[in-house]
């Protein structure tokens, strides 16, 4: 599983645009670590115990890990093991490679699994046909506001602030080299 099912071939810029995307949006330490972020780790631990706010730590590589392993639960030794598969992938991978591969076999929402998938569903947006950037964003917003089988006003408003965030994150990652 750890080296050949990892997705290493040519990419479009958009798809390329979409890994940064992502990149800022879900994991801004992602080239700095091994599979997991021990600062993210910390500082969830302290805001769980200390400020009772739950927070998630989980980088793109133990995303892409819980979703291929479909293993949801949470405790302590799903967690251990998501963060030693996904040392092992992070190890024996290229980085872009592995956001990529995610971002090909995430859920974004009702029947839409994939970003082509989920760039299908976003298409009839006219609202994004200025802006790559926007659009991309649309799409890597979907990680984390999953469209619903009918689109609301409440689901448009969370998706479309979603989308901003990670459009500012973006230009503010570029601002500051990456």
């Amino acid at each position: 599983m750890v080296n050949n099912a990892i997705e290493n071939h040519p990419r479009s810029s958009f798809e390329d645009l979409l890994t940064d995307l992502l990149i800022a949006a879900e994991d801004h330490r992602y080239m700095s670590h091994f599979g997991f972020d021990h600062i993210a780790i910390v500082r969830a631990i302290f805001r769980t115990l200390i400020l009772r706010k739950v927070e998630g730590a989980s980088t793109i590589e133990q995303q892409l890990v819980r979703t291929v392993t479909k293993k949801y639960g949470i405790s302590l030794k799903r967690k251990i093991e998501e963060i030693s598969i996904s040392l092992l992938i992070s190890i024996n991978n290229n980085k872009s490679d592995i956001a990529y591969t995610y971002l090909s076999v995430a859920f974004f929402g009702y029947n839409s699994v994939g970003y082509k998938s989920a760039s299908k569903m976003l298409i009839i947006d006219d609202s994004l046909a200025d802006s790559v950037v926007l659009q991309g964003a649309a799409i890597v917003a979907l990680l984390k506001r999953p469209m619903p089988s009918r689109k609301n006003e409440s689901w448009k408003n969370l998706h479309k602030g979603r989308k901003y965030h990670i459009v500012n994150r973006y230009n503010t990652l570029i601002l500051n080299g990456g």
